[in-house]
């Protein structure tokens, strides 16, 4: 929160930092500050019933955050660390939007970034396809470990092949329904 909180202050567009996908209702204490929550129903129910609302700004904290041994070389800090290279990403874009996503790829791999649009064989891009939503870790430890693709970014690549895969299967359905 405080990279986005700070980074946000100097850009010349409005941000609003977003919780997403809170599991928990104490997570709304612990992100007080953040401008946009998401939740099932069941979390602010809880929420609402076991919180006070007395809430203290809490955007500037940091949280230790403990690894299990075994997910040493998994890369998971990617989900909550924002290094120097992502920040000078940030800085080039902020200068100068690019104009085409190959544009995007190419100055993000110039800054080091290359995990966030990584380059994919046909294989690979099945392999995602028919792991679901949630990759198969082995499969791509390596990858990650080599920096090669961010574990955010194949969860957002797995998450985009199942959505994609579940429009198709509907598409069918309805195609079937009106032919």
């Amino acid at each position: 929160q405080n990279w986005v909180t700070a980074f946000s202050a100097k850009n010349q567009w409005p941000t609003k930092l977003i919780a997403a996908s809170l599991r928990h209702y104490n997570q709304l204490e612990l992100l007080a500050g953040t401008d946009v929550f998401t939740m099932p129903p069941k979390v602010a129910a809880a929420g609402r019933k076991s919180l006070t609302g007395k809430f203290s700004i809490r955007t500037h904290e940091n949280y230790d955050v403990s690894i299990y041994p075994s997910a040493k070389d998994a890369g998971i800090e990617k989900f909550w660390e924002v290094d120097d290279k992502v920040l000078s990403l940030a800085q080039r874009l902020n200068q100068k939007m690019p104009a085409t996503g190959q544009e995007l790829v190419r100055i993000a791999q110039e800054e080091g970034c290359e995990d966030m649009f990584p380059s994919l064989s046909k294989e690979e891009k099945a392999i995602i396809s028919g792991d679901g939503k949630i990759p198969v870790f082995s499969k791509w430890q390596k990858k990650i470990s080599d920096g090669k693709i961010a574990p955010d970014t194949l969860l957002t690549l797995a998450g985009l092949a199942s959505f994609t895969a579940d429009q198709a299967m509907l598409d069918q359905r309805i195609m079937n329904i009106i032919e």
